[in-house]
C-alpha cells in the first residue's frame, strides 16, 4: 500500500493521526474525537495530548492512568500527619 502511495508511512501512528484528525476537524468544534484500542497509561496520556477528547480503555488501564505513586505517597504522609495531628 505504501508503493501505491494509499498510505503514507505515518499513517500507522496513532499520534499522528490524531494530530492530523484534529486539524481537519478544527472547523467542527461540536466534533470529538475518540481514541480506542488504548493498552497503557502512556496511551491515555498520548492520546490527549495529540488531540482525543475521549478514550476508551479498560478500568484496570483507566485506574493506572489516573494514579501516581508519588500522589499517592503524598496522601498517605498527609493522612498521617493528620490522624497524628487529631491525637
Amino acid at each position: 500500500m505504501l508503493k501505491e502511495k494509499l498510505l503514507d508511512k505515518n499513517d500507522f501512528d496513532p499520534n499522528h493521526i490524531l494530530r492530523e484528525t484534529r486539524e481537519l476537524f478544527k472547523d467542527y468544534p461540536q466534533a470529538e474525537i475518540i481514541a480506542g484500542s488504548i493498552r497503557t497509561p502512556v496511551d491515555v496520556k498520548e492520546a490527549g495530548v495529540n488531540g482525543a477528547h475521549i478514550v476508551t480503555a479498560s478500568l484496570k488501564i483507566i485506574k493506572s492512568a489516573l494514579s501516581h505513586y508519588k500522589t499517592d505517597y503524598a496522601v498517605d504522609q498527609f493522612l498521617k500527619d493528620f490522624s497524628a495531628w487529631l491525637k
